[in-house]
């Protein structure tokens, strides 16, 4: 395959090789590397001389940047392996077995426009009866199945297939020919009955993973009674769990089957060897929509003797389906069930069922929960899924077991972020005395829950002034959060203690092409990126990714055009330029007095999920206030102001160069 490769300004060679239903790839010899920067590949296109055409943005910025873009650049490049072989024919002049005979030419160019032109013989009314016979003929004696499948594609387009024959083909010998044929069957979307039964056999006894890859497909296509036996034979193909394909491509199915028959949708949980179609299942069964039938639906597969793998996958997908909720009622068969559950000997399996009892309101899970919580002699794990369990409850008084928690390394970061949802006079204090102990990360958690509230805040400036809290760890995006909680003094206190959090446009023009000419590449030659990688990780690394290591807050730097110091440069001094809606900062003031800052990264009619620099919350939609997108991106201004030209340099020679520094 030759796919363009837009940022590196070239046209990859990659070689697939098939696993399961679908593909993986190796790289082979780059086909072309340009030398001009302004490279940039759109399209490819076989040609009539079998050369392969490359259609050409030819611009500076590869990401329909809003500046510098230019808009009457263009070029088409013509690759070609020796001298191009012209075929010199209208193909419009030929007649209709002439066109057929098309069908066998090496360049697929050459078959796609006899096929057209062909079928618009055939919506033009000629009696195509001769052609048909001909690629009929070819479908059967050709032994190469891409002659094969051209010839069956032309007979669908001129209308030259009827049922009868598709149904026979159920059965060829070729894998590709019976997995066009379910396609071509449910094309206009009603097969024929005697189709339906053949797919569901097919689906429990084909060999081929490209067959039952398009029997998956087809469900989508068929009205919801027709796709119950198919979907169960597919999930109980063991050999495609790990497909990279089948299983969600089974899910897309039958997930709209859970307004047909909960019930049945349900009894699918038996029928699925996938641990990700089990935890969907569940999941879907639980949500608002269909709750009060599917919910208790699952809960009632729930068997004493089941797998606990199985186990764990429904309560998994229960407890996801009910997240953002704080409570639920009690679902018929529960109540039966929650004790051997809590009890069991599988630890996943326990702590899930006491969470899911949390929910549904029940005493004793709440008891346990916090006894979890508070026992130093469990693992840290244990107590720090059981203090996120009571967070997300949040019963009205967890503050001081939270406050308690903040003492111990265990579950300090838990209850930290927990404390921000509790309006406690006794938060500020606790967390500021204790802080100069706290390891970073439990550090940025204490600012972040501070900038939540405006008394908090307050304190927290204090703390700053007092040289409690140092200045450095008041970040931008720590300071933004402050300063738009909406009290006049705390923002005159921010930038007396922090700085000015925006600069005018013509200042940030100003430093941007201060630094492009500073940062020539015989500067960021002499860069250090072993510092670079280190500054990096303090100051963006929470946030972006790059090499596979870093956060996924904000975009993955690593196809960026990072190589370029000049795009770096705009991005990083005035990020709010160009800023896409998706990285636009959202304030959520939620009941209570706390107030969120972030971006939405998951919403619906019930639940809102918000990511912000430590943490990712999921709150019920009828707990939001008030919420306001403002105008800036999530990334603060100022990154640049506290580093010195030497930092700078080495930042970006860093962020520029290849993933080869060591940790």
């Amino acid at each position: 395959m030759f796919v363009n490769n837009t940022h590196g300004h070239r046209i990859n060679h990659d070689i697939p090789a098939r696993a399961g239903s679908g593909y993986t790839a190796t790289h082979g010899r780059t086909l072309m590397q340009s030398r001009d920067p302004w490279y940039m590949g759109v399209s490819l296109r076989y040609g009539p001389d079998g050369a392969v055409y490359a259609a050409d943005w030819s611009d500076t910025a590869s990401c329909h940047s809003l500046r510098n873009t230019q808009r009457a650049t263009g070029r088409i490049h013509r690759i070609s392996h020796g001298q191009p072989a012209w075929d010199r024919v209208d193909l419009a002049t030929l007649d209709d077995l002439a066109l057929v005979q098309r069908h066998l030419h090496r360049n697929d160019w050459h078959v796609r426009h006899a096929r057209r032109l062909l079928q618009e013989r055939a919506a033009a009314g000629r009696d195509l009866t001769a052609a048909h016979a001909a690629l009929h003929r070819m479908f059967a004696e050709n032994p190469d199945v891409t002659r094969q499948l051209r010839a069956l594609w032309t007979l669908h387009a001129t209308g030259g297939l009827d049922a009868a024959f598709l149904l026979r083909q159920l059965g060829h010998a070729d894998e590709n020919v019976r997995a066009w044929v379910i396609q071509l069957l449910c094309e206009n979307r009603t097969p024929p009955p005697e189709a339906v039964g053949r797919f569901a056999r097919l689906a429990t006894d084909d060999p081929s993973p490209l067959v039952r890859l398009y029997l998956a497909s087809a469900l989508q296509r068929l009205a919801p009674a027709q796709r119950w036996d198919i979907a169960a034979g597919l999930l109980a193909r063991g050999e495609d769990v790990r497909d990279q394909n089948l299983p969600l491509m089974v899910w897309y199915g039958i997930e709209p089957l859970v307004h047909a028959d909960p019930e049945r949708f349900a009894r699918l949980v038996s029928a699925t060897r996938s641990s990700l179609v089990r935890r969907h299942l569940a999941r879907r069964a639980s949500e608002p929509d269909v709750r009060d039938r599917g919910l208790p639906a699952v809960v009632r597969q729930l068997a004493p003797g089941m797998d606990a793998a199985v186990l764990s996958d429904l309560l998994d997908g229960l407890h996801r389906g009910l997240q953002g909720t704080r409570r639920v009622p009690l679902p018929a068969g529960w109540a039966e069930r929650s004790g051997n559950l809590r009890a069991h000997a599988n630890p996943a399996v326990s702590a899930r069922a006491r969470e899911l009892a949390l929910v549904f309101d029940d005493p004793a899970a709440l008891r346990e929960l916090r006894a979890q919580a508070a026992d130093p002699t469990l693992d840290a794990a244990t107590r720090q899924r059981a203090l996120e369990a009571l967070a997300a409850r949040r019963p009205a008084d967890l503050a001081p077991l939270l406050l308690q928690l903040t003492a111990d390394p265990a579950t300090r970061r838990s209850a930290v972020r927990a404390l921000a949802d509790y309006d406690h006079p006794d938060v500020p204090a606790t967390l500021l005395a204790a802080y100069p102990a706290f390891d970073d990360a439990a550090r940025q958690d204490v600012v972040q829950t501070l900038a939540a509230r405006p008394a908090w805040a307050d304190a927290l400036l204090d703390a700053v002034a007092r040289g409690v809290v140092p200045r450095a760890r008041i970040t931008a995006y720590s300071a933004r959060q402050i300063e738009q909680l909406g009290d006049p003094g705390l923002r005159a206190r921010v930038q007396s203690v922090w700085g000015e959090l925006r600069t005018t446009s013509g200042e940030k023009a100003e430093q941007i092409e201060r630094w492009r000419k500073a940062l020539t590449p015989a500067v960021l030659a002499r860069a250090n990126r072993a510092a670079g990688r280190e500054l990096f990780q303090r100051l963006c690394s929470s946030c972006h990714r790059l090499f596979d290591a870093g956060g996924a807050l904000g975009p993955d730097l690593t196809g960026s055009q990072r190589t370029n110091p000049a795009y770096l440069l705009e991005n990083i001094i005035d990020p709010s330029a160009g800023v896409s809606r998706d990285f636009q900062l959202h304030l959520i003031h939620v009941r209570g007095g706390r107030v969120l800052s972030g971006f939405v990264i998951a919403e619906d009619e019930r639940t809102l999920t918000l990511a912000s620099l430590n943490e990712q919350v999921t709150l019920p939609v009828a707990e939001i206030e008030r919420r306001e997108r403002l105008p800036q991106s999530m990334m603060p201004e100022g990154l640049l102001q506290d580093l010195t030209a030497t930092e700078v340099r080495d930042l970006f020679g860093y962020l520029g160069g290849p993933a080869s520094v060591a940790p």
